[in-house]
């Protein structure tokens, strides 16, 4: 098992790339930020985010459906290299709804349940870090993991 570096993708709805690396021993203090909120208001499908980590870090997202059509966000993780990587997420969590406070409270409450795993990706390997979810038209989707 090596500690390479994961590349991964948020995405689906408007493929929302996420990022994550993979040192599941790393502080918890030490985590690189991965953010992404730019735009909040999606109305295109595609990529909203993409990037590599290595070591321990945390992912931030903040998007809102503002087509008129039903779609769908989703996280996902991936090996790029050449040998097996651990990801240990330690936590995660995510809200849904057309009330912006209430996302950001839904996410926060599931963020605290206890739900660690371990991911273990092979190499090519993807993963769900958060399977699609559908957002309605103004839907909100706010979500943290670390």
């Amino acid at each position: 098992m090596s500690r390479s570096t994961l590349r991964g993708i948020i995405g689906g709805f408007f493929l929302f790339l996420l990022l994550v690396a993979a040192s599941p021993f790393a502080f918890a203090g030490n985590r690189t930020l991965l953010f992404s909120d730019s735009p909040e208001m999606v109305s295109q499908v595609g990529i909203l985010y993409s990037d590599k980590v290595n070591g321990s870090a945390r992912v931030f997202f903040h998007h809102a459906n503002d087509s008129s059509e039903v779609r769908y966000l989703s996280v996902e993780v991936y090996n790029p290299g050449t040998e097996a990587v651990m990801l240990l997420q330690e936590r995660k969590g995510m809200g849904v709804s057309s009330d912006y406070l209430e996302a950001g409270k839904k996410a926060q409450a599931s963020y605290w349940k206890e739900n660690q795993r371990t991911i273990i990706l092979m190499p090519g390997e993807r993963q769900w870090l958060y399977r699609p979810v559908q957002l309605a038209p103004g839907e909100l989707a706010n979500g943290m993991a670390d």
